[in-house]
């Protein structure tokens, strides 16, 4: 995997003024310098080269062996193929094919530009690393020796490189050039369903809703005589007064040790759009929660997680560097992927609305607002005589809403009795009793 582009970007500035010391200090402060056999684009950044004569094994473990370098045991080395079909011009080296030895870790650290010039009958090799790949030396070869090219500090360019000189101190043709690389801590990839992704990063949307609810109740007044029904219709309301969004990315970065040399982690740190964040007090180990600095032995994970929460869903890069100490054998580790919540939805907000009469009413989802929840009730005279009043409650929140029905009872009023009969009503009943039986 090699380190991300973002990462680099964010390192340029402070790499180019590194760049700027080391060049001012290395022209006309030094009496050995070769650069007078250098190109016109700035003169080179490497001391003087020891040649050296080629022996066998690892030439770069060689070379660092020969100048005393502390850790050069770890470097690695990354012999570019095809070199020699390089008359002029420039070339870019990073996939496999591109290195003759090594070719999986060379092109898992690697990616190199190098441009080739002519100064008379030398043919001079300049070149630039497009990664963070901590880069220590570069092995010119030629007639069976070397120049060896030391870096004092890690660079990302040189120019002015050759090979030594033949017998007569004619130039002898470019047979091999060889970046010595120092291998870096190895930030792993995600599972498959997420590799899109340089390290494991979720983004979610959580909402926080002020919810609101009202209960009404139709009719609300009951006149009624004894014995006497009513019912009334009640409607209970849930709905959102606002929902505030909050959006976040959890990240899990695993880092491993895949060398036979021990890493010493100085800290990690978090970045957003190449802005820090955070600094990670601590991290998980083999043995469980460690702190920095930490030894990461030879093979070895360890496993870092942070959630970092964003202002709105606007698409944001994030980034994690893993900083070594100056006496780790092994370099740091960056990394940088995309957060886009892009088709990534809210988990819904559900209540539950619990009512006096009724009991539990239902659930409410955020998302399916406003929530109605209708039941009737009856009201008899004269046992329910009086005023009801009845909640209706969202149990998460305990906010409630009230409605009141009044009822009236009356008792009905008998039949009044008929009034007695006056004597001529009287007499009058009899005559017209007497004359129907005399008809008979």
């Amino acid at each position: 995997m090699q380190f991300s582009k973002f990462v680099a970007q964010r390192r340029y500035y402070t790499t180019f003024v590194a760049l700027l010391t080391l060049l001012f200090a290395t022209m006309g402060c030094a009496e050995d310098l070769d650069d007078e056999e250098d190109t016109d684009l700035g003169g080179s950044l490497h001391t003087e080269p020891e040649r050296a004569e080629i022996g066998q094994g690892d030439s770069c473990v060689q070379a660092g062996q020969y100048l005393g370098v502390e850790g050069a045991q770890a470097w690695i080395d990354c012999p570019l193929q095809g070199l020699e079909e390089m008359a002029a011009g420039g070339h870019t080296f990073s996939g496999e094919g591109d290195f003759s030895k090594n070719a999986d870790q060379c092109a898992q650290y690697l990616e190199l530009l190098i441009e080739a010039t002519h100064q008379g009958d030398d043919l001079l090799l300049g070149w630039e690393s497009l990664t963070d790949a901590e880069i220590n030396a570069v092995l010119a070869t030629g007639d069976g020796a070397v120049n060896i090219y030391h870096y004092q500090d890690s660079v990302s360019a040189d120019e002015g490189l050759k090979p030594p000189e033949c017998a007569g101190h004619k130039p002898c043709p470019m047979e091999e050039l060889t970046v010595c690389v120092n291998p870096s801590l190895n930030i792993l990839p995600p599972p498959p369903e997420l590799r899109a992704s340089i390290f494991r990063i979720q983004p979610t949307i959580s909402e926080t809703v002020e919810w609101k609810i009202d209960k009404r109740v139709s009719p609300d007044t009951w006149e009624l005589f004894t014995g006497e029904m009513g019912i009334s219709d009640y409607l209970v309301t849930v709905d959102v007064e606002e929902i505030e969004r909050t959006f976040r990315a959890s990240m899990s970065i695993p880092v491993e040790n895949p060398t036979n040399l021990t890493a010493e982690i100085a800290r990690v740190v978090i970045d957003v759009d190449f802005e820090e964040v955070a600094v990670l007090d601590e991290c998980s180990g083999p043995e469980g929660l460690v702190q920095f600095p930490y030894l990461l032995r030879p093979g070895q994970v360890l496993f870092c997680s942070y959630t970092a929460e964003f202002p709105d869903d606007s698409d944001v890069a994030v980034g994690a560097l893993f900083e070594v100490t100056p006496t780790s054998a092994l370099g740091p580790a960056a990394a940088s992927a995309p957060v886009s919540f892009a088709g990534v939805e809210p988990s819904a907000r559900v209540v539950t609305v619990v009512d006096d009469l009724e009991g539990e009413l239902g659930s409410c989802a955020s998302d399916e607002v406003p929530c109605h929840f209708a039941y009737e009730e009856a009201f008899l005279c004269d046992d329910d005589q009086g005023e009801h009043i009845n909640t209706a409650t969202i149990e998460q929140t305990g906010q409630q809403a009230q409605a009141a029905v009044e009822v009236i009872c009356e008792a009905e009023e008998p039949p009044k009795p008929k009034p007695p009969k006056t004597k001529e009503e009287l007499k009058k009943k009899e005559e017209d009793k007497k004359k129907k039986e005399d008809k008979k």
